[in-house]
């Protein structure tokens, strides 16, 4: 006797869904609408990438802060601005991390149009952040923003 068959089977019957997956709703316009968008991410040559350049900002630059978030800036020769947006251990897990520099990036978008160029920003992560919703973040940006001299005139 062989130990595997020698003829093709059927395959097994299909299982029922599992119940947290048998009442799953289909998405919602809106939620398809966030997915679509493309504009959600800051193109990568206005990132911040390179460890260097993240410490060069928080040793020569300057720091304005909030409870929720710390904005630093320090000069760069380039014609337009570049963000870089990161959270210490202190805020939490990675999971808690992740989501703040989401939160943070998601405030950002908007308000990038309105940065003078030839800066380079980091944003750096508080732990109160965790419990804030990214319209939330937005005025606080805007005052850092304000205190920086970073906006552009009207």
């Amino acid at each position: 006797m062989s130990r595997w068959p020698q003829s093709i089977e059927a395959p097994p019957p299909a299982r029922p869904l599992p119940a947290r997956y048998a009442q799953e709703q289909p998405r919602q316009k809106d939620q398809l609408e966030r997915l679509v968008r493309a504009e959600v991410s800051v193109e990568r040559k206005f990132r911040l990438t390179k460890t260097t350049d993240f410490k060069r900002v928080r040793r020569s630059g300057k720091s304005y802060a909030h409870p929720l978030v710390v904005l630093i800036t320090s000069p760069n020769e380039l014609d337009f601005p570049r963000l870089g947006i990161t959270a210490s251990r202190a805020v939490g897990g990675a999971v808690q991390r992740n989501r703040a520099k989401r939160v943070l990036r998601s405030a950002m978008q908007t308000l990038w149009p309105e940065v003078q160029p030839g800066h380079d920003i980091v944003l750096l992560a508080r732990q109160p952040i965790l419990s804030r919703k990214s319209h939330e973040l937005q005025p606080v940006l805007e005052k850092l923003l304000g205190q920086a001299k970073l906006r552009k005139s009207p």
